[in-house]
């Protein structure tokens, strides 16, 4: 009994510490290849834990990194389409397929696989069977070799000036030729850039010039480019201030049109009132002449009446006179008096002289 208490912590402390020698953790940036006893084909873990075990089976690991190569041409260059012998340095990156790996339907097609997680896995195969157990250097070393192939072939096909004037074109075309290319070799080419484009030089290291003699005109272009635009743009803004000055000139016309226009209005509407005020007041002082006259009209019969009575009166009677004199007292009747009676002798009728005088009318 006591011998099995003791057996039980022993077994527990070789199991932990087998497992803990067999256990193999790969990073998500590592692959753990398993091979050996107990596999038909390699077993691949990228990201997780395996138990590999000892003597029996072997774990290997390949780097599922981002692999940056640098490709350059040789010092002898290569010829484009016109013949001229060009150096160029680039910059690819590549990494294994794995499964965050962008692969089209065509690409799964061509490869006669079922689905993209067998692309995957054949490509992955690939890697394994190229580069297991190979520095990142030997590596970049294969690289190097497929894409310079690959950037021959585009740079023959294309002029110097799509060369220097569409590099981003040249670099898509290189990528999409070297693609099934590395594709066979279980690589993806994430990018592909170039960086410089140089004249290629000979064996004495003379080169032809050709670059250089371009960027020269290039220059030379710009420049002329630069001075034509500066002087259409000196001429835009002097064509624009034009329009503008004629445009406030005519506004400031306007302006001044509208005031005068105004003020023409202003006299004429003030002449028209005053001819009407004059007009009137004329009217008014005819009807107040025709109202004059119609009165004094009125007054010299009224007085005329009266004068004639008055004296009849005065033949009559002198109280009557003198009655009749009270009464044509007022406003338009200023008596002067009456003269006294003659001495002598008295003739049938008394004779009487009256003065009077009509005030504004009658004297």
């Amino acid at each position: 009994m006591l011998a099995k208490i003791i057996l039980i912590p022993i077994l527990l402390v070789v199991f932990f510490a087998f497992s803990f020698l067999c256990y193999k953790k790969a990073p998500p940036t590592m692959a753990i290849i398993v091979t050996g006893f107990g596999l038909s084909k390699p077993k691949v873990v990228i990201g997780r834990g395996v138990f590999v075990i000892p003597i029996i089976q072997r774990a290997d690991r390949l780097n599922m990194r981002l692999l940056k190569v640098d490709v350059k041409t040789p010092d002898n260059g290569v010829k484009n389409q016109e013949g001229v012998s060009l150096w160029l340095d680039s910059v690819v990156t590549v990494q294994v397929f794995s499964e965050n790996s962008t692969v089209s339907e065509t690409e799964i097609a061509d490869a006669k696989c079922q689905n993209f997680k067998d692309y995957i896995w054949h490509r992955q195969q690939a890697a394994i069977s190229n580069f297991l157990g190979m520095s990142e250097e030997d590596i970049a070393v294969k690289i190097n070799d497929v894409l310079q192939g690959n950037l021959r072939e585009i740079v023959s096909e294309m002029t110097i000036a799509d060369i220097l004037t569409n590099r981003k074109q040249m670099a898509l075309s290189v990528l999409e030729n070297a693609r099934p290319d590395l594709a066979k070799m279980g690589l993806e080419i994430v990018t592909f850039n170039v960086q410089d484009i140089k004249d290629a030089r000979d064996q004495q290291g003379h080169d032809h010039g050709v670059i250089e003699a371009i960027g020269v005109q290039q220059e030379e272009i710009v420049k002329r480019q630069a001075e034509i635009a500066r002087a259409e743009a000196a001429r835009d803004i002097a064509i624009a201030k034009a329009d503008a000055d004629r445009i406030a000139n005519e506004k400031q016309v306007e302006a001044q049109t509208a005031i005068a226009r105004r003020n023409n209005e202003y006299i004429l509407e003030k002449a028209r009132l005053k001819a009407e005020a004059d007009k009137a007041q004329a009217d008014a002082n005819a009807a107040g002449q025709i109202q004059d006259n119609l009165r004094a009209k009125e007054i010299r019969q009224l007085l005329t009446t009266e004068v004639a009575s008055l004296m009849i009166l005065v033949i009559q009677s002198p109280i009557q006179t003198t009655r009749v004199y009270r009464s044509l007292s007022g406003p338009n009747v200023i008596p002067c008096g009456m003269l006294p009676e003659m001495p002598g002798s008295y003739p049938r009728f008394r004779r009487y002289r009256f003065y009077g005088r009509l005030q504004g009318t009658l004297t």
